[in-house]
């Protein structure tokens, strides 16, 4: 199995704060046959930093527990998809190396596993 994290900041008033948080995994079955890929983001659009913008917040209705985003039915804010940005995405081979380099770098594979010529 294999895991990769991402956690991303943002600098307000010189403290950072998280602004993504990502977590993919994969998997095989059996290492043979079946190969299984979860990726989850977490992305926070805002951030309160002083009480007093906490406490402005109005009280917002909750959602039950164990309720399926997908089972809401919510209204299309034009407002805010004008301004949301998509945090860019990993090219792959950025992850790839990132996984193959876990415990020893790549470099040194490569030199561990060259073949002798004579």
């Amino acid at each position: 199995m294999e895991r990769f994290y991402e956690v991303r900041y943002r600098n307000i008033n010189g403290t950072y704060y998280p602004s993504m948080i990502s977590s993919d995994v994969g998997f095989m079955y059996m290492m043979q046959t079946q190969h299984d890929f979860v990726s989850r983001r977490f992305i926070v659009l805002e951030t309160e930093v002083t009480k007093k913008q906490y406490q402005k917040r109005k009280p917002r209705k909750k959602v039950p527990n164990f309720t399926s985003i997908k089972d809401l039915k919510l209204q299309y804010d034009p407002e805010f998809w004008e301004s949301f940005q998509i945090p860019p995405k990993l090219e792959a081979s950025v992850m790839i190396k990132a996984a193959l380099s876990r415990t020893t770098s790549l470099e040194e594979q490569f030199k561990k596993n060259q073949r002798k010529i004579n």
